[in-house]
This record gives C-alpha cells, structure tokens and sequence, in this order.
C-alpha cells in the first residue's frame, strides 16, 4: 500500500473513531440526566450502538474498501482513546450546555405554540363558555340539591 494511502487509513480512522466515541459521549449526556434503571441503560446504550454502527462501517468502506483488519481496530480505538483522554471533559461541558440551550428553545417554542392555540381558539372558548352557562347553572343547582339529599339519607341511617 502507498505511503499516501497508509496516511490517510492512519488519520481518518482516528478522525473516525474520535468522532464515534464523541457521539457515544453525547448519548451518555443527554441519557444522564434523571434516573433510569439498568436495562434502560443497557436498552439504550444497546440501542445507540445499533445507530452509531452503520455510519462507522459506511466510513471504513470510504476509508479501507471495508476491510476490517486489526490495525484499523487498533487505531479506532486509539481514535475514541484520545478523545475521552483529551477532548472529553472539554465537550461534556459543551454538550451539556447543548442540551440546556435546546431544552430552553425547546420550552419556548412549546409556549409560544401553546399561546398560539390559545389566541386561535380564543373565540371559540368565547363561544363555548357563553353557551355552556346555563348549563353550568343547572348542574350547580342539581349539585347543591344532591348534597342536601345525600345529607339527609346519611343523617336518617345515622340514628
């Protein structure tokens, strides 16, 4: 194999193992928060490989036509080695602020859609609240004559 293409095996398997073990890392942020139980954890993680897999190997066909030999293993490897040696703590501070400011948008958007709504089918409560009042007015009624009733009955079995 030329030196060139040695190189690039070299540089983009670590560059491809840094960036699966920065995403596995984001998962572990995002899934710390609150409290799960083990096989949720295990479900999850399970899960989050599953994802992660075909894009590996979709970059290890572009990188070494698919072959998977020990070597670039190795440098996998030493690709997600560096990044939690090196880069975590740096990017855990920066995904956790991530998912703070999405959970901040996140909230907004939902209160901002929920007084939409709101404004949209304002006439509409108008219109409901108008036609259900003597309605209401009934059932009030019928609730105060039925707790009268129910005062007497148990009053009459009390003695």
């Amino acid at each position: 194999m030329p030196l060139d293409k040695q190189l690039f095996v070299l540089v983009s398997a670590v560059a491809l193992g840094w960036a699966a073990a920065a995403l596995y890392h984001f998962w572990r942020e995002l899934t710390r928060s609150g409290r799960r139980s083990r096989l949720w954890t295990a479900l999850s993680d399970l899960l989050v490989w599953l994802l992660l897999l075909p894009p590996v190997f979709a970059g290890l066909v572009l990188i070494n036509d698919g072959q998977l030999r020990l070597y670039v293993l190795l440098l996998l490897l030493l690709g997600a080695v560096l990044y939690y040696r090196f880069f975590a703590c740096f990017l855990g501070r920066f995904w956790r602020r991530c998912l703070v400011g999405l959970a901040r948008v996140v909230l907004f958007a939902g209160r901002l859609i929920g007084r939409a709504v709101g404004l949209i089918l304002w006439p509409v409560q108008l219109v409901a609240g108008v036609l259900s009042w003597p309605l209401r007015l009934i059932t009030h009624g019928a609730g105060r004559l039925k707790e009268t009733v129910v005062q007497k009955w148990i009053r009459k079995w009390k003695r």
